[in-house]
């Protein structure tokens, strides 16, 4: 018999080559595995079986020895164009199963294996799935008898489908479809490693801890940190902690997580989800995060609590992801997942649960079953809410995920008449979060009114150590420049943000480029520091560092920052000025102010900046916001009120 192949070695004869059976039938056995999740093992068997039946054609054979260098001798059959090997698969489930969408489904995912998933009709009308079923392809007569029948798959698919709204019907089996896909991309791509870069494989094994010991280190880690502290800060940690370890054993669903700036929700999230992962049987941790700095600072965390386990343990996978920090293994698991614990950003996470590159879907079948804490989810963007709850309700429903929406303001994301596409059945953690957050108030929030940069600026000098966060990075840029280069303002400061004996006019004469607020290595004392998302990751890390140091020394420290400072970063200020934007913006930025509770009250002071002028998403949040404002006492405005977030959200969404 003529032995058909999979793939050649580059310089070695076709003895050495896999044969295609080998091939299809280890697929086959890793799809299944992955399809398992979604229990749909069967499906998998099949895509593995049939997505390179292709390869059975005498021309595609043909021409991999022609591009090997061996003549092909089989009828003198013309290979000299790459041969089309995906599609034949696709025709046969798409004429198998006929009208039963199964075959639709099967053969997106055969058809897409190596160029993502097609429309029905594209653009052109050349690459759409509706045109590679009716394309004329090589004959694979050669394919065993036994590959070309119909399967046995289940007469319904195996997730349930919505019967209360027949319109989400269409989009779950969409769904399904990707997944499949994602299970079929992945085996294909791991089988084919293991013949062609055979080391790859072995690097890809790492023992890593269970989520039991991962547990065990993070109790102790927690024990150290809590040692010997007491107080209203401290007392409300423990009690946050302590009910996301008791909620940990409900069964797997849709958690809240309402917690103050402050509250520990970081690691408490971490006990609920490793305690939960452990009961449930869950697979992996997935941490989904808005902003590459509490990304960089979560993961850091991590790091620190699991110091003792393996460096695989922790995937972190962002665009700023430190090479230095990679190793062989880490670079291969970002491919897929396949890490106990990964922290990501909200864009990779849902953009590649929408996606139809081979790429970015690989990874979507290790994300049923697991945990997926969705940070800060109030920054969800209000024009992508619709497709993002969806996905989340799905992933609920039937692909075995617990989901945590954790934050500091809540967003009024629950269904109801005014909101039919909110979420339902929702089990908050906390047993009482307006409770808990009267509690944790720490600081008095006053309205200033209408402030022109100059304004801005005499009103920040009077504070030896300020944190001041606007909208905009030409904004933040203009009074960093103004603050550091003014002669006037300078001279009027009640302290010297410069080195003792150093002229004020200084600063005037040194050309800063901005962006690189302290300018470290010249002037190491300097007090006036300004972030930006300009600056790349590790120079901001330094910088708040730096900054962190300094308040804890009691030194003079004033901050002019865009965004980035104000949601889950950790600093401690006891003045913090907020440029007017979105209610949840603005108590985020107020979770920065006497943040550990070492003052009885910090003090937040928001202005609305008459020479800026905001557009789109920030012009909309900032109006919602001040529509609110009217209504509240604003010499002491609680942002932090659940009410007031509530009709916020409302009203924003």
């Amino acid at each position: 018999m003529t032995t058909h192949f999979a793939h050649t070695k580059q310089g070695e004869p076709p003895e050495s080559w896999e044969p295609l059976e080998e091939h299809l039938a280890l697929v086959a056995k890793y799809c299944s595995q992955f399809a398992h999740g979604l229990k749909a093992d069967e499906f998998g068997r099949v895509l593995g079986w049939w997505h390179d039946l292709g390869k059975y054609s005498k021309e595609f054979q043909a021409y991999l020895h022609r591009e090997n260098g061996y003549e092909a001798h089989i009828e003198n059959v013309d290979s000299s164009n790459r041969i089309d090997h995906s599609t034949a698969g696709a025709q046969l489930a798409a004429q198998l199963f006929e009208k039963h969408p199964y075959g639709r489904m099967l053969a997106y995912c055969i058809a897409g294996h190596h160029a993502g998933l097609a429309d029905a009709v594209s653009q052109s009308g050349a690459s759409g799935l509706d045109q590679r079923l009716k394309k004329v392809i090589p004959a694979v007569d050669d394919a065993p008898p036994a590959l070309l029948q119909k399967p046995e798959l289940p007469k319904v698919p195996p997730i349930s489908l919505a019967s209360e709204d027949p319109d989400t019907i269409p989009y779950q089996l969409a769904f399904f479809t990707r997944m499949l896909f994602s299970c079929l991309v992945d085996a294909d791509y791991l089988a084919t490693e293991e013949f062609v870069s055979p080391n790859r494989t072995g690097e890809r094994q790492v023992n890593t801890p269970g989520f039991a010991q991962l547990r065990t280190l993070l109790d102790q880690h927690l024990q150290e940190l809590s040692a010997g502290k007491s107080g209203v800060v401290a007392d409300a940690r423990a009690e946050v902690l302590n009910a996301c370890r008791h909620m940990a054993a409900q069964p797997r669903g849709l958690f809240s997580l309402t917690v103050p700036t402050g509250g520990g929700k970081t690691l408490s999230s971490l006990a609920f989800a490793l305690k939960h992962a452990e009961v449930q049987g869950c697979s992996r941790i997935i941490y989904a995060i808005p902003f590459t700095s509490i990304i960089e600072q979560t993961a850091a965390v991590f790091r620190n609590v699991f110091s003792a386990a393996p460096e695989e343990t922790i995937l972190e996978h962002h665009c700023n992801t430190d090479p230095e920090r990679e190793t062989a293994t880490t670079r291969l698991i970002t491919q897929n997942w396949d890490a106990p614990l990964v922290v990501t950003t909200n864009v990779q996470l849902f953009e590649s649960l929408f996606s139809d590159r081979t790429s970015s879907c690989r990874k979507l079948h290790n994300i049923c079953n697991s945990v997926i804490i969705l940070d800060e989810v109030q920054s969800i963007p209000v024009e992508l809410l619709k497709p993002t709850l969806a996905v989340i309700r799905e992933l609920v429903r039937n692909y075995g995920c617990t989901i945590v929406l954790c934050t500091a303001t809540q967003p009024a994301l629950g269904r109801s008449n005014d909101f039919m596409i909110g979420l339902e059945n929702v089990t908050e953690i906390i047993s009482n979060p307006p409770h808990l957050f009267g509690r944790l108030k720490r600081v008095q929030i006053s309205h200033l009114g209408p402030l022109s940069n100059e304004n801005i600026v005499q009103k920040l000098s009077e504070h030896e150590q300020f944190l001041c966060i606007v909208n905009t990075r030409a904004h933040a840029a203009d009074l960093f420049t103004r603050l550091t280069r003014g002669r006037n303002t300078l001279s009027s400061h009640p302290f010297n943000p410069w080195p003792r004996g150093q002229d004020v006019a200084k600063p005037e004469a040194t050309a800063w480029p901005l962006g690189h607020g302290l300018n470290e290595d010249l002037h190491p004392e300097r007090s006036i520091f300004h972030l930006s998302t300009n600056m790349c990751g590790e120079h901001r890390r330094k910088t708040l560092d730096t900054i962190r140091q300094r308040l804890s020394d009691g030194l003079a420290c004033q901050v002019i920052s865009t965004q980035l400072i104000e949601a889950g970063v950790d600093v401690d200020f006891p003045v913090v000025f907020r440029s007017l934007t979105g209610i949840d913006s603005m108590a985020q930025a107020a979770g920065r102010c006497n943040r550990e509770g070492k003052r009885h009250r910090g003090k937040v002071f928001l202005f609305e900046p008459t020479d800026v002028k905001l557009r789109g998403y920030l012009r909309a949040t900032a109006e919602s916001a001040k529509e609110l404002l009217v209504d509240l006492t604003l010499d002491d405005i609680d942002l932090l009120n659940q009410e007031i977030v509530c009709r916020y959200f409302g009203l924003h969404f």
